[in-house]
């Protein structure tokens, strides 16, 4: 019984061996071994390679030949390499992969340093950009100096000075980048007669060195600008070296010796160029002209530059014959009087001048407060003077005050054929602004996108005395004031009569009353004009009191905010009695209010005969005409008009054709 005990416990241990050996057969399913070989790109082994395997599965090491094992792995197994001066690729193997092999490539170290001041770029042909590159890898160096330094050469494994450089990495290697400090030159040249100091004078320079220069013109002479690699009229000037530099100094005529050596009846013809002065006319009676004043070509090359100090040129010395014709006149900052500016590019005080042919542009006079400089182009004062102004072109000019382009107290005879466009002014008249004295004739000019912070955003004239005068043939449009009168802005005395014929007023805005045209006190008599388009708070085509002829117009397009889409007439005036309407034409004028064409509150009868109403509207009352509660429509007979009104045509007004209040 024993012995029968002892053969069982023997098959026990047994079967348990036999079982501890197979793993029960689940185990040893879920673990394998891999194997492999590191081979460089020649099919050599690589010893001592060290393969990382994810999972915590340890590490493994390539014997002399190359050849690696690994066992007890289960699963998906991620494997990394590393050996200095080598790259590997990565796997993930399983038990599907029992033999993995490997390729590595060699790395080199590339070693850069510099000498001097700069940097080199590395841009690599063939290998990712790092420290290391792979065996035979080709690298482009490019050496970036600093400021004020240059490449000079390469040294170590890399020799010569070409700028950039391919060097082939096949082992470690090191380059030097040789820089040394840079020396500049400085070339200085002359167009005309004079002479140039240069402070220090040096064969070269070092980067950042500050040398002056100052130009000397000989006699009769004038400085007038640096070019090259320098630019302005400053004299002297200070200069920083950052390169070779070649400038140029320019030399021309002086103007105003020139004019200081003349006669009278002397014409005095200026070649085309800069020429960076403040010019005084010391009562010469001179012609000032450029070589062709007829031919914008030549105006535009022939440049007064008043370099922002002082009138660009003044007449004020009693000359009674000057001439200024065919210059770009600019730059200019009046003259001051009194601690105020006037007449940024020409000041003319008791004095008879002409100036015709000029671009008188980008002057400015802002010296002192609101409303007291004048003259941001152009300035007349003085009993004794007696100006025209006739076929320039006065463009982008400013006026602190009023008159952005022309302002004038007395003096200006006449004002034709002039292109008055885009000046400005923070008081009244952004293109012209008269004030005082008899109205000069001004006829044919254009008048375009000017602005006034006062009124009269093209023109503002107040003529205190004389009578007859005319505003005629003009073209004023696109232009903007805040003040009444987006394109005219008119005041006078109660007796006095001027004419406003023939001019074309359009697409004016007014943010006050009188789009178009505003009136003031005066008999003036309107006729013949096309006033179309304009916009306004009151009056979207003209505004007023006084006592006025309004004849054969074309009243059309026009629109107010509140009454008068057309006309808005007003009483204020003790002055004031009637007003006559004779021959209009009254057009698709829009009053968001009364009045789509005219409103009438000015207290007195108004002469209505002849005119024509079509197409107007009011958004309240009165499609064509709203008349106030003491003011009255009369014919030719001073008759009150029937009702309906037979003396004038109405058709296609909204809501009515008259409202009485």
């Amino acid at each position: 019984m024993r012995k029968s005990n002892m053969i069982l416990a023997v098959l026990v241990f047994v079967g348990l061996f036999l079982i501890g050996c197979t793993g029960g057969g689940s185990r040893t399913s879920q673990t394998y071994s891999v194997g492999g070989k590191v081979i460089d790109s020649d099919g050599n082994g690589i010893a001592g390679v060290l393969l990382y395997f994810g999972g915590g599965f340890g590490v493994a090491e390539t014997d002399h030949d190359g050849h690696w094992n690994k066992m007890g792995l289960h699963g998906s197994v991620d494997i990394t390499l590393e050996k200095d001066g080598w790259a590997f690729e990565s796997k993930t193997v399983t038990k599907t992969d029992p033999n993995v092999n490997f390729l590595g490539q060699r790395t080199h170290l590339l070693i850069i340093t510099i000498t001097g001041e700069g940097t080199v770029e590395q841009e690599l042909v063939v290998a990712p950009l790092g420290v290391y590159y792979d065996h035979q890898a080709q690298v482009k160096l490019t050496a970036v100096p600093d400021a004020g330094w240059r490449f000079s050469h390469w040294e170590g494994h890399l020799e010569g000075d070409e700028n950039p450089a391919t060097i082939v990495v096949d082992s470690g290697k090191s380059v030097v980048a040789v820089f040394v400090e840079a020396k500049y030159t400085l070339t200085i040249n002359k167009i005309g007669l004079g002479s140039v100091s240069v402070t220090p004078n040096q064969s070269t320079y070092k980067y950042g060195d500050q040398v002056t220069l100052e130009a000397t013109p000989n006699s009769d002479l004038a400085f007038s600008e640096w070019t090259g690699d320098l630019s302005g009229h400053s004299n002297p000037v200070s200069i920083t070296v950052n390169d070779h530099m070649d400038i140029t100094a320019v030399f021309v005529m002086s103007i105003q010796s020139a004019i200081d050596s003349a006669q009278d009846g002397d014409i005095i013809v200026v070649p085309p160029g800069r020429y960076y002065e403040n010019l005084n006319l010391n009562g010469k009676n001179v012609t000032l002209t450029s070589e062709e004043p007829e031919n914008p070509e030549i105006v535009a090359l022939t440049v007064i530059d008043g370099g922002g100090i002082d009138a660009v040129i003044k007449i004020e010395n009693g000359e009674t014959n000057a001439i200024i014709r065919g210059f770009t006149i600019t730059n200019g900052a009046g003259r001051l009087v009194n601690g105020v500016r006037h007449g940024g590019g020409i000041y003319i005080r008791d004095a008879s001048a002409t100036i015709v042919g000029n671009c008188i542009e980008g002057n400015s006079v802002s010296e002192a407060s609101y409303r007291i400089n004048q003259g941001g182009g152009l300035y007349v004062a003085g009993m004794l003077s007696s100006v025209t102004i006739k076929n320039n072109l006065f463009r982008n000019n400013y006026s602190g005050g009023s008159g952005g382009a022309i302002a004038s107290s007395e003096g200006i005879d006449d004002i034709s054929n002039n292109k008055i466009v885009d000046n400005s002014c923070d008081g009244g008249g952004g293109g012209i602004a008269i004030s005082g004295g008899a109205l000069p004739k001004i006829s044919d000019n254009e008048i375009l996108n000017n602005r006034a912070g006062g009124g009269g955003g093209g023109m503002s004239v107040y003529v205190p005395a004389s009578s007859g005068q005319y505003i005629s043939g003009n073209v004023i449009s696109g232009n903007v004031c805040n003040w009444g009168g987006g394109g005219i802005s008119l005041s006078a005395n109660h007796n006095v009569r001027l004419n406003i014929v023939g001019n074309v007023i359009s697409d004016n805005c007014s943010n006050s009353e009188g789009g178009g045209l505003h009136l003031g006190s005066g008999q003036h008599i309107i006729s013949s004009n096309t006033i179309s388009r304009n916009s306004s708070l009151k009056g979207g085509g003209i505004a007023g009191r006084g006592s006025h002829k309004f004849i054969d117009n074309i009243i059309a397009h026009n629109s107010s905010v509140e009454d008068g889409g057309g006309v808005y007439l007003y009483e204020g005036d003790p002055f004031s009695w009637r007003h006559d309407f004779s021959g209009n034409v009254f057009s698709r004028n829009n009053s968001q209010n009364n009045g789509g064409a005219v409103y009438l509150r000015n207290g007195y009868p108004t002469l209505l005969v002849g005119n024509m109403f079509d197409n107007n509207f009011a958004k309240k009352d009165g499609g064509a005409i709203w008349i106030g509660a003491t003011s009255s429509l009369v014919d030719d007979n001073d008759d009150l008009l029937p009702k309906p009104d037979t003396f004038n045509t109405y058709e296609g007004n909204e809501p009515d054709d008259i409202f009485y209040e």
